[in-house]
């Protein structure tokens, strides 16, 4: 395995109350239904930006659009990046209390 690209972002969680029109602009649809959902609305949207940021960083790709940069839970909880729909090799791992919290380690398999 070979490390592509490492980011992390921090993002303050009362920064992103009430926010809805800014999650419509960087969430995906299936984000953007469970952001609809949460208990917590501005922990999930700082969490969710702090992860396209973290990607963002570690992929150098600054024109993406962040609503098909997608973290999606496993059935075990474990988040998993998805662009455009289809998971990429990386490895992310997302906090919050008051930040939130995310890195991005993005991988190849060597041959």
């Amino acid at each position: 395995m070979k490390i592509t690209g490492v980011g992390i972002d921090l993002a303050l969680v009362s920064r992103f109350k009430d926010k809805a029109d800014l999650a419509k602009r960087i969430l995906s649809p299936n984000e953007f239904s469970l952001y609809e959902k949460s208990h917590s609305p501005d922990a999930y949207l700082a969490s969710r930006f702090a992860v396209k940021e973290s990607y963002v960083k570690a992929s150098n790709d600054k024109t993406i659009d962040y609503r098909a940069i997608e973290v999606q839970d496993d059935s075990t909880g474990k988040p998993h990046l998805l662009i455009d729909g289809k998971e990429i090799n990386a490895f992310i791992s997302i906090t919050h209390e008051e930040e939130a919290g995310a890195i991005v380690i993005l991988y190849e398999m060597e041959k």
